[in-house]
């Protein structure tokens, strides 16, 4: 920050003077753009992405700005030629205080705005292909037949104009999710079983008596409910949460760093602050989804995939009917976290697999004992992991919460991905298995960490703990079936649709679904 000015955002209430300068007697910051002088220096201090940013407000240019238009970017270059010289920061103040975001240069990183590109019928095209492919597989568990695409909701997102996806609802149960623009993958969700994550949040709505406006959908695993005037209802997954320190831009060769997480003060302002907050993400994630989408287009658009090769499918042993599908629940003041949920699923799978005589487990019975208990307190390795919740798995998933460190995170339960595979402490107390899990808190998601997850469904026959909120929301589901297919196209070059078929860690195996393939966390369980 030596060698330009700074820009700054404020979102505290202050006074300011019609001309726009800071007046001295008034050491408040408003709703506004500081221009800082070259000559940074006391009295203010913010600790910054790259150091420590130091303001003098006394002498510093202020010019008004409305956070609801959107680009500060925009904004600036309206002031003149001379705006391309600035670097700025976005410097917030909410409840827990300043805060600066990621450095950028006007004019160089414009602010991440996606818009509507796809049509209702070309996107109900796209989830009717989707159907007619997966029908009569072992992909789609419960579709028979013809199934019909009903109706379609609006799904939305704070950082796309229009509508971002739509959700189809399928007449034999289930959902797809598809896209509207290269914001995001063509198809990011889709379930033969199961209600569409909408209809869950309008059920839920009505038993308050709300009314359900508009439906956002804020990650992969994440929608909200809200009504007409923008006030949150009630949510499907983890929000994510503020995202801070993290470089300008991410890829699978950053340097390992740990993001400060915040809580949004209210739902308005994770809204407002979203493609700041999640920017290098987001701008990965559409890099990604680029891909994907020029392909479908070489083959003509999204009804002919004739060129696409056929579904290659993996699954861990047992599919779907040997998935336990365990929950969340409060744990002194907070919800108990989906890291042990997820811990607690994995090693309830391996325990059955062992009671079901699987060789490869046949030796590791002890995976749980009786009402979550160890070997040590002489609870017996004779009892079997039931599938769905009981209080020995609540015993469990309390003791894995400890083990991992799990911690209240703004009423919500967080593990970070370097204390995970502590979950070895539970092993160790009762039997001989192994846990391992990746050591990275970065949230990026890699090649490398998809693949090792694929190879312990395909080589291992084992489910796999995975990472996929965008950043943040540190959220572990369970992915125990993976599918892939490729393209060649005219030049030579390879692409690739790669999902994995994940649980939530729920409560209900009507949460079941595909997503696409991608993760910043591996853990492993081995016999």
């Amino acid at each position: 920050m030596n060698k330009t000015a700074a820009v700054l955002l404020a979102t505290s209430l202050g006074a300011m003077s019609p001309q726009g300068v800071d007046d001295p007697g008034s050491r408040h910051l408003s709703q506004s753009l500081v221009i800082a002088s070259t000559a940074l220096i006391p009295p203010l201090e913010f600790q910054g992405v790259f150091g420590r940013l130091r303001v003098e407000l006394g002498s510093a240019i202020v010019l008004p700005f409305d956070e609801n238009r959107g680009s500060v970017s925009e904004f600036l270059e309206a002031v003149g030629p001379a705006a391309q010289m600035f670097y700025f920061q976005v410097l917030r103040q909410d409840e827990l205080g300043l805060h600066l975001s990621t450095l950028r240069r006007v004019g160089e990183d414009r602010e991440l705005r996606f818009a509507q590109t796809e049509s209702l019928e070309a996107c109900r095209i796209r989830a009717e292909t989707c159907i007619a492919e997966a029908v009569g597989t072992s992909v789609a568990e419960g579709w028979r037949g013809n199934p019909l695409v009903l109706g379609a909701s609006p799904l939305f997102r704070p950082d796309v104009s229009g509508v971002a996806y739509f959700e189809f609802a399928v007449d034999q149960g289930g959902f797809i999710v598809v896209a509207t623009g290269e914001h995001d993958v063509p198809i990011t969700n889709w379930s033969s079983r199961g209600a569409p994550p909408s209809a869950l949040l309008r059920q839920r709505a009505q038993q308050q008596s709300r009314v359900v406006a508009r439906v956002l959908k804020v990650d992969s695993l994440t929608w909200v409910a809200e009504d007409a005037n923008g006030a949150m209802i009630d949510k499907v997954g983890e929000l994510p949460n503020q995202l801070h320190d993290v470089p300008a831009l991410v890829d699978e060769s950053t340097p390992e760093f740990r993001p400060l997480l915040r809580a949004w003060p209210s739902w308005r302002a994770l809204k407002v602050g979203f493609s700041e907050s999640y920017r290098p993400y987001l701008r990965r994630q559409a890099a990604a989804a680029r891909e994907r989408w020029e392909a479908d287009r070489v083959s003509g658009g999204p009804s002919m995939t004739s060129d696409w090769s056929s579904w290659t499918t993996y699954e861990a042993d047992g599919g779907s009917s040997e998935q336990p599908y365990y929950d969340q629940f409060t744990y002194g003041s907070c919800y108990v976290g989906c890291g042990p949920v997820a811990w607690a699923m994995l090693f309830g799978w391996g325990d059955r697999q062992a009671h079901d005589g699987n060789p490869a487990w046949s030796s590791r019975t002890g995976l749980y004992r009786t009402g979550g208990g160890t070997s040590a307190s002489g609870a017996s390795s004779s009892a079997v992991a039931p599938l769905a919740m009981d209080s020995g798995i609540e015993n469990v998933i309390e003791e894995l919460n400890g083990w991992v460190d799990t911690y209240c995170l703004f009423g919500g339960g967080a593990t970070w991905p370097s204390d995970m595979d502590e979950a070895q402490g539970y092993l160790s107390a009762r039997t001989s298995a192994t846990c391992t899990g990746t050591d990275s808190n970065t949230f990026i998601t890699s090649s490398s960490k998809r693949e090792d997850a694929r190879d312990s469904i395909k080589d291992r026959d084992t489910p796999v703990i995975i990472g996929t909120s965008m950043g943040g929301g540190l959220h572990y589901p369970v992915a125990f079936k993976y599918r892939w297919r490729s393209k060649t196209n005219w030049l030579g070059g390879t692409s690739y649709d790669r999902e994995f078929y994940v649980n939530p860690g729920w409560g209900s195996t009507g949460s079941f679904q595909w997503i696409e393939a991608k993760t910043w966390f591996v853990g492993q369980l081995y016999p």
